[in-house]
């Protein structure tokens, strides 16, 4: 099977948990690949969870070049669309696109170039960075929203993967940064709160032994639904 790396702009959102790509992989199985491996300059632009999914069947999928000159437009358009994703998810993905540089991996520098680049004229984009405010636009959030996010990611990265996970929100991970803040101002060592490591270890075989169940059914996503919730009570 042809091994493919990420293009950087399909890596500014976030993967399908494995649940849902193993459920992916069935329907794959049994229905073919419906939608093809979009690729843009010899890397995925758009369909990682398709190819995880296939290479779970081992499944050689079939690929399309990407034909456009904006390939975050066309990246951001069809998340948009079909993910159903939380106002801290696209609020991280906002912060990660702006200042980004307009570089080798730029999202919109095209044959054209910058200046005659139809979305970044609509958005009003500079030819060298992306704006807080522009970026915020373009995920539908507000730009205080994406400047807490940037701090998130300075301050308190480990929990920017729950964040991109829809697990965890903005604020959540803005309340721990000024607990631990306030720890420190008073000369206190700051205790992660959190549910007892006999309820995680729990949790976590439970996770392991609905991995192995083929998800087709009402109550296994039931089940993840309520996992994730209790999850989202005791962080």
């Amino acid at each position: 099977m042809k091994k493919y790396e990420n293009h950087p702009i399909a890596e500014l959102f976030p993967m399908l948990s494995t649940p849902e790509i193993i459920e992916l992989s069935h329907d794959i199985e049994e229905n073919g690949l419906m939608n093809p491996i979009v690729l843009y300059e010899g890397k995925i632009l758009d369909g990682r969870n398709r190819y995880e999914a296939c290479k779970m069947i081992e499944v050689e999928p079939s690929t399309v070049e990407y034909g456009g000159d904006t390939p975050l437009k066309y990246v951001v358009s069809l998340n948009l669309h079909r993910r159903h994703l939380k106002e801290s998810q696209r609020a991280a993905i906002a912060a990660k696109i702006a200042d980004m540089e307009q570089g080798d991996n730029s999202p919109e520098i095209g044959a054209k170039g910058a200046e005659s680049d139809e979305f970044l004229k609509s958005v009003n984009l500079r030819p060298s960075k992306t704006s807080i405010d522009e970026a915020a636009k373009m995920m539908n959030v507000s730009p205080s929203l994406v400047d807490k996010a940037k701090r998130v990611m300075r301050e308190a990265p480990e929990m920017v993967a729950d964040i991109e996970a829809g697990n965890k929100t903005i604020n959540k991970a803005m309340k721990v940064i000024k607990e631990r803040q306030e720890a420190k101002q008073g000369g206190r060592k700051y205790v992660k709160k959190g549910p007892p490591s006999d309820a995680m270890g729990f949790v976590e075989n439970a996770i392991l032994s609905l991995e192995q169940i083929k998800p087709n059914d009402v109550q296994h996503k039931e089940a993840w639904a309520h996992i994730r919730r209790w999850l989202n009570e005791h962080e």
